[in-house]
């Protein structure tokens, strides 16, 4: 079996990604190829470069990497199995998995244990991005964009994001936002609109506790026109995993989503990567890709 290993060649490797990496190396039946990233993007390049040639692609990174592969497994089409070996800050997509282990993982890899994940659509601008995890609009894009402004000042990923959500709440201004799913509308001010293919994003934070990887559907939590000291006031909620008891809090689900951003246009993230502005629609792609776990 092939094995192509995309690693992030920004960090540094934790101890049990180099086990998991050695572990995997060690295997015979298992022809593994290792690539170090570049820069931005590059994952996504050669995710693509590498998809129709391998059997197995395994992201080692955060949650950046991840969605960086991801775009490039959905975007080649290919029918490649999907691993990854948590080395980042957040690492929220592997919250919704069992804990990571090194011995089980390869084990995982090499007896092909894999199960069928939903991933996210979103259409902007004519442009067409995907996410594992969650895509939002709001605080919580603001908090991105504000943290890869700070990129050349040398932080640590939690300095660096605690340093931009204090930044991002002297920043951000809500703005007025109208929704159309399946069976529901909404429309109305808005602090943050969370689109959860899993539950949790924001280091640990579950902002929609009934988000499933494999159910056919996006989960949609909507904080509305609360301060931002209503929000934070509420965040023991998220830690412990429960929905936010509030008249502007809301939860919905559909297989899409319209979005209209009214007045200013509104940037958006995905798994903590910034997608650009003008949304126009989020949906579910059912079972697309074959993650290399059991959820």
């Amino acid at each position: 079996m092939n094995v192509t290993v995309i690693i992030n060649g920004s960090r540094k490797l934790s101890s049990a990604a180099k086990l998991a990496l050695k572990l995997l190396n060690a295997v015979p039946e298992l022809d593994v190829l290792q690539i170090y990233t570049e820069g931005p993007k590059h994952a996504t390049f050669l995710a693509i470069q590498h998809a129709e040639k391998t059997d197995c692609i395994v992201a080692i990174g955060g949650d950046g990497t991840c969605n960086e592969v991801v775009q490039g497994i959905v975007g080649s089409g290919a029918d490649v199995r999907f691993g990854l070996i948590p080395n980042g800050t957040g690492n929220d997509f592997l919250r919704m998995l069992d804990t990571f282990d090194p011995t089980t993982f390869v084990q995982n890899v090499r007896d092909n244990r894999s199960s069928f994940i939903d991933i996210g659509k979103v259409t902007l601008d004519g442009n067409v991005r995907y996410f594992a995890n969650i895509a939002d609009v709001g605080f919580g894009a603001k908090v991105v964009e504000l943290m890869n402004a700070q990129r050349k000042v040398p932080l640590s990923g939690k300095l660096s994001y605690s340093l931009a959500i204090i930044r991002a709440f002297f920043a951000y201004k809500k703005q007025r936002v109208r929704l159309i799913g399946d069976d529901f509308e909404y429309e109305g001010k808005v602090l943050l609109v969370a689109f959860c293919n899993g539950s949790t994003f924001g280091h640990g934070l579950t902002i929609h506790p009934d988000a499933r990887l494999n159910n056919g559907k996006i989960c949609i939590a909507v904080i509305g026109d609360v301060s931002l000291f209503t929000y934070f006031k509420k965040l023991k909620d998220l830690k412990r995993g429960r929905k936010i008891q509030h008249q502007e809090a809301f939860y919905f689900e559909s297989k899409s989503i319209k979005v209209n951003t009214m007045g200013a246009q509104m940037e958006m993230e995905g798994d903590g990567e910034l997608f650009g502005q003008g949304i126009q629609e989020v949906e579910i792609l059912p079972e697309r890709i074959c993650l290399i776990s059991s959820i």
